[in-house]
């Protein structure tokens, strides 16, 4: 405040990037329900984001230039941070390596990481324009659609990693692969299912998931039955993994070398809602099946290419 002929006059507050991200994170832990695990990664990206766009960089002076310099730049070539030659170094040194491209392309983090990183950004800077901090809503939402086309795996692809991973001393690793391929489940929601008999149909009961859409039943395929998919086999499952995070990543790292660049594990998903259109399944019964509100329609837009 400045007073000029007994007026007092507010000037402007110059809110610092730094200041901002306390903020929001105070508010974040106000009004957000969520996993220590999310909240440990939203903590991160920001200070990433801190760290390239400066401390005391005013909010106000953030372009959308800064926002697609962070995110092709900085995120794109973050190494992967289970890399013992990076798992130490602090923000700064790991910046610099980037200016000095000094980071190999097979170190770098996948595209569903930077998509990761930068939804918790996102979130950040329409919090600063919601709340009027800047004027401006310099978010992108391209990138989110970008990462969502992810390719859907071919008949070949399938051929090649169910045949490696017949032959694979760890079967556990070959029955979760039939499983996303034949049922469209995400990893996560497998532990947070249970199998039910339903009307002398064996199925899925999926039930631990936020959205109304994402409960649902999903029949077992015959050749999980024959795979012994049972539930005492789920319930053994999820008391030897307690959660998703290993085996699934043990698993990717088994069928990477039959993947292209799109291809993740994500992709048996696509697989089966590709397989599905194919047979002429209608769209509601589809997003029953994969847990999508049928007002999205999102299947035939983000699945079902080729």
């Amino acid at each position: 405040k400045t007073i000029s002929n007994d007026i007092t006059v507010d000037e402007p507050k110059i809110i610092s990037v730094n200041t901002a991200i306390e903020m929001y994170q105070k508010y974040y832990e106000d009004t957000a329900s969520t996993s220590s695990k999310t909240y440990f990664e939203k903590i991160n990206a920001l200070a990433y984001f801190e760290a390239v766009v400066g401390s005391h960089t005013s909010v106000k002076a953030l372009k959308k230039s800064d926002i697609d310099r962070f995110v092709y730049k900085y995120l794109y070539n973050k190494p992967k941070g289970n890399l013992p030659k990076y798992k130490d170094l602090d923000i700064v040194s790991l910046i610099k390596m980037i200016d000095k491209n000094d980071i190999h392309e097979d170190e770098r983090i996948k595209l569903n990481s930077v998509n990761k990183y930068y939804q918790h950004i996102n979130g950040f800077i329409n919090y600063l324009f919601t709340d009027g901090l800047i004027d401006k809503n310099i978010a992108q939402v391209k990138i989110t659609q970008e990462l969502q086309n992810r390719d859907t795996l071919t008949t070949q692809d399938v051929e090649n990693i169910t045949k490696h991973l017949k032959a694979s001393t760890n079967q556990i690793h070959y029955q979760l692969f039939m499983i996303y391929l034949l049922t469209g489940l995400r990893s996560n929601e497998l532990w947070q299912s249970e199998i039910i008999e339903l009307d002398d149909v064996l199925a899925f009961n999926v039930s631990g998931t936020k959205t109304k859409e994402a409960k649902r039943v999903i029949p077992l395929h015959s050749t999980l039955i024959d795979l012994e998919i049972t539930k005492n086999w789920l319930e053994e499952l999820k008391l030897t993994y307690n959660n998703c995070r290993y085996i699934t990543r043990k698993l990717n790292d088994e069928i990477k070398p039959f993947l292209n660049d799109k291809q993740t594990l994500y992709s048996t998903r696509h697989w089966f809602v590709t397989e599905l259109l194919r047979n002429d399944i209608s769209d509601n019964i589809i997003d029953v099946l994969v847990g999508h509100s049928n007002q999205k329609n999102l299947n035939k837009s983000t699945y079902g290419k080729d």
